[in-house]
């Protein structure tokens, strides 16, 4: 069989930029810090990369925003043991899982007009309570997107783990583990 000449066929290019989006929260320093740090990775490899960090609070009233992390902060200060059982809670309860159903839907229906205005070729959540909105708006056919998580902290928790997040970024065996189960 001869082969065609294929001069005249234009090599595939992908049909626009790469546009990366961060979705992240503000509890503590970490999760947000993780996403500016694979942000500047990401512009190191490929200049021409576009990234933009969000976090869930910029789709809210910025005063309810500021009371609830002043609660999270207060929280932690002055009854730590509140929020580990809030933590344990939220890891085994049945009506956690509403909860987090509540939330999703809550925050998601404010930040699809930003997706769908950014137009991102990929979404990278850096705390759970993204990857809850991102599942909520791939699972009603809101957005179609690959979305990948990094699991920014110690543990795998129930609240991090959805069926429409494409790829998970973990820090060590065990989470893959408890991911795969």
């Amino acid at each position: 069989a001869e082969l065609e000449d294929n001069s005249q066929i234009e090599p595939y290019t992908a049909s626009r930029e790469a546009r990366v989006l961060f979705i992240s929260a503000p509890f503590g320093s970490g999760h947000m810090r993780a996403a500016q740090a694979v942000c500047t990775a990401l512009k190191e490899i490929d200049a021409g990369v576009k990234v933009e960090i969000l976090n869930v609070f910029d789709f809210m009233n910025p005063v309810l925003g500021q009371l609830i992390i002043k609660i999270y902060l207060k929280i932690l200060q002055w009854i730590p043991g509140l929020y580990g059982g809030m933590y344990g809670w939220g890891h085994s309860s049945k009506l956690a899982l509403l909860t987090r159903e509540i939330i999703s839907r809550f925050f998601a229906k404010r930040m699809v007009k930003h997706i769908k205005k950014y137009q991102p070729t990929c979404i990278v959540c850096t705390h759970a309570t993204p990857a809850g909105l991102i599942e909520y708006l791939s699972k009603n056919n809101c957005i179609d997107i690959p979305t990948m998580a990094i699991i920014t902290d110690f543990v795998v928790h129930r609240w991090w783990v959805y069926p429409m997040i494409n790829e998970y970024f973990v820090a060590n065996q065990d989470m893959r583990d408890y991911l795969a189960n």
